[in-house]
């Protein structure tokens, strides 16, 4: 009797496995690989991100070191711009710049 109790849970249990993991699958579909994928680096301009302390503007891709430097406290900015701004935020061109940078130095 224990043993086909076991055997049961055993089966139950596989089972629970398998659709966990088609679920799992299902969530990261892979892209379509006849679309055409265009590099994050022509897409995206600039990004950007705190530096010491300051809002920054960097060349995309290249981190080194910040094109332009503003007069910004990334600290005096509410927790999400923050956050973002940590991670760094990509901007498509000048004017996104510009409608950025006149948001946070509002």
């Amino acid at each position: 009797m224990k043993k086909s109790v076991y055997i049961a849970l055993g089966a139950v249990f596989c089972i629970f496995l398998i659709v966990l993991v088609v679920f799992i699958m299902d969530l990261n579909p892979k892209p379509h690989t006849n679309q055409e994928q265009i590099p994050e680096s022509s897409v995206y301009q600039y990004l950007l991100k705190e530096y010491m302390g300051k809002l920054a503007v960097y060349e995309y891709g290249k981190d080194a070191q910040p094109q332009r430097v503003l007069d910004v406290y990334t600290r005096t900015l509410p927790i999400y711009d923050r956050d973002m701004l940590a991670q760094g935020l990509p901007v498509k061109d000048d004017a996104e710049l510009q409608g950025l940078l006149e948001d946070y130095m509002s």
